[in-house]
């Protein structure tokens, strides 16, 4: 016995998937995988990649695999002289190699390639979209827990946000500008917050809510892949 293909659902916002960025700018549209397809992101790259309007692409790259679409869609956008920045994590375990020759390829078509925060692994999973619109440039982006790849994105559990919000794209750009500056500064600033958060010092900035100290009370997570830290990193 097998059960029957499993033929995953868009949601109602991105039905128009012929205009993504309308359907984007309307209104934040959240999406849920496997059970939601992962077409819409390749979508929005793809037009991205073809839209006259659009100067500019940044986006992180885990996990995407030797065949990657998404990949192919940065190569040609970067041939058509837009600005794409790509931040490669070269510590991708099985992805290693893969996402090294995606790198070499990005750097041949002029792409602004960057290989991370030295001492971390950037997990997080960004793709930001600059179009020009009426004048102005308007920022579109997709946010996810889980990674670019098709494949994957058809076996995981994860959610991805779509959003055109000012504030979000804003943060979502300061993180690209840092990722692709001064890393150092970065890991500086990474270290503090997590020896805050280990001392109990964290906060949560809920916007206009104020910000929400957080308290020393019991938390669950779900976590895969842990590991033991260096003896130093600890006892700072």
């Amino acid at each position: 016995l097998k059960y029957p293909v499993f033929i995953p659902g868009v949601p109602r916002a991105l039905e128009k998937e012929d205009h993504l960025f309308e359907c984007i700018a309307a209104g934040d549209i959240l999406v849920h995988h496997p059970y939601q397809s992962f077409s819409p992101v390749i979508e929005m790259l793809e037009q991205a990649s073809l839209d006259p309007d659009v100067v500019a692409i940044k986006q992180t790259v885990y996990r995407t695999g030797t065949d990657s679409v998404l990949m192919k869609y940065l190569i040609a956008a970067a041939q058509k002289g837009k600005e794409v920045t790509v931040v490669v994590e070269l510590l991708a375990r099985f992805d290693e190699e893969a996402n090294l020759n995606w790198a070499t390829r990005l750097e041949e078509v002029g792409a602004h390639v960057v290989y991370g925060v030295v001492g971390y692994k950037t997990h997080a999973k960004m793709l930001m979209v600059v179009r020009r619109e009426r004048g102005a440039l308007r920022r579109y982006v997709h946010l996810a827990t889980g990674n670019y790849h098709p494949r994957t994105a058809r076996l995981y559990t994860d959610f991805g946000l779509f959003t055109a919000n000012e504030a979000v794209g804003r943060d979502v750009d300061e993180a690209f500008k840092q990722l692709s500056g001064d890393d150092k500064k970065v890991a500086t600033e990474l270290r503090k917050q997590n020896k805050a958060e280990r001392e109990g010092q964290g906060a949560f900035d809920w916007g206009s809510g104020g910000v929400a100290v957080m308290p020393p009370k019991k938390m669950a997570a779900d976590v895969g892949h842990l590991r033991d830290l260096p003896e130093d990193t600890v006892n700072e």
